[in-house]
């Protein structure tokens, strides 16, 4: 696995990954849309995660001088970690 930073290349593959996982999302959130505004504001702040040179996951952050926020954290399924606990 390889977690780096967000390149203009990867734009396909984001929005690929985006509408699977969120395929009822409004317009205002289209990853088209979403991703230019990252690039406009923070751009160091948006990261891909690959495995094999495939995205399969994302995650966007923010910074407001006092406080960080993380936005649309995104996993392919078959790569989210399960835990079980046993009672």
């Amino acid at each position: 696995m390889n977690i780096r930073p967000y390149q203009e290349s990867d734009a396909e593959s984001v929005s690929t990954l985006w509408d699977e996982l969120f395929p009822n999302n409004p317009s205002h959130s289209s990853p088209k849309l979403v991703i230019s505004q990252k690039l406009a504001v923070q751009p160091e702040l948006f990261f891909v995660t690959e495995i094999n040179s495939v995205i399969v996951g994302t995650i966007m952050a923010g910074y407001d001088g006092h406080r960080g926020w993380l936005y649309i954290v995104a996993v392919i399924s078959q790569y989210e970690y399960k835990y079980a606990s046993s009672n």
